[in-house]
């Protein structure tokens, strides 16, 4: 399915490598255009019900900047949907493994 994407997609599009550490029934991977951005690195962030992924990208800006780099992270993820007490209490602790993940970073480096 995810190649299937691309050639939907058209030419310019790439995907990242997708993990399912957790053996989840839910995985994730991002698409983006490779003129526009550049994959720095993947990161899996451990997480008690889900693969929550952070992907660093390099945003090309070859005509207004060309010596500078600005790049992003840009988490992935799937909450756990569903309206009781345990779901919610599930989606608050996968919210808050992403929050330290960001905030255990480098400054500079999100």
């Amino acid at each position: 399915l995810r190649d299937s994407l691309l050639v939907v997609l058209g030419p310019g599009w790439q995907k990242t490598s997708y993990s399912n550490q957790g053996n989840a029934s839910q995985t994730n991977t991002l698409f983006f255009r490779a003129s526009l951005f550049s994959l720095r690195g993947q990161s899996v962030v451990s997480s008690a019900l889900r693969d929550v992924i952070a992907y660093r990208l390099a945003y090309r800006d070859t005509i207004t900047q060309p010596h500078d780099t600005v790049t992003l992270t840009v988490i992935v993820c799937h909450l756990k949907a569903g309206q009781t007490s345990s779901d919610m209490s599930d989606r608050a602790a996968e919210a808050q493994t992403i929050a330290a993940f960001l905030n255990s970073q480098p400054p500079g480096n999100i």
